[in-house]
């Protein structure tokens, strides 16, 4: 039942249906993105979740989640993707803040290629902290100094307008996810480790028993 536009903002008149982990899940075409209107999880602690079967980098940023008009510092409040330069899964908030980017693990965190099973990315947000888990495990990584990183200070743009929240893609016609999407979740709360990790395993479970 998903509202789904092009990057021109005119309203898809086709979509391509795939198989789910629960029913239909939705692979979108090239350009197309999931709109949500003007949906602001930002505005408090939040949780945003999806199951994905991931075809893997494209040599294009791909977006999971993003809350912006336009790549700007004026119209850009939040994005969680895939980086194409740096090949990681970041968090930002625009460009023109660069280097305001966290990091959170290559394309290897998350299982791909056209036969990968699929995988639960959640991003939770807690008093302005951000975390990505995998398959219910929060990610973390080593810098050069020797010092862990996981959860990472995050202040959103704050805007004086109201701006499109979409999933799977954005205006850029080539930034679209590539990949299988399905079980979106938006929630403004900040579900615990302890919940992720849960919810991970029931819906795994209830997958296998189909």
């Amino acid at each position: 039942d998903a509202v789904v536009y092009g990057s021109d903002s005119v309203k898809a008149t086709s979509v391509k249906d795939s198989l789910g982990i629960f029913g239909k899940g939705i692979t979108l075409k090239p350009g197309q993105f999931i709109d949500l209107d003007h949906l602001d999880p930002c505005a408090g602690d939040f949780t945003l979740s999806l199951w994905t079967k991931w075809f893997g980098p494209n040599g294009e940023h791909q977006i999971l989640f993003s809350e912006r008009a336009y790549w700007s510092d004026s119209t850009s409040r939040f994005q969680w993707h895939f980086e194409a330069n740096m090949q990681w899964f970041t968090v930002m908030k625009s460009m023109p803040n660069y280097p305001y980017t966290l990091y959170y693990g290559d394309a290897n965190v998350v299982p791909h290629g056209e036969d990968a099973e699929w995988s639960y990315l959640t991003l939770v947000s807690k008093d302005r902290k951000v975390a990505m888990y995998v398959n219910g495990e929060m990610l973390s990584w080593v810098d050069d100094d020797g010092s862990v990183i996981d959860i990472q200070k995050f202040e959103p743009n704050n805007l004086n307008e109201e701006v499109p929240f979409r999933v799977g893609g954005n205006e850029i016609e080539t930034e679209t996810w590539n990949g299988a999407i399905d079980e979106v979740r938006i929630e403004n709360v900040a579900r615990s480790a302890a919940w992720i990790k849960a919810s991970y395993e029931i819906q795994k479970a209830a997958i296998q028993l189909q």
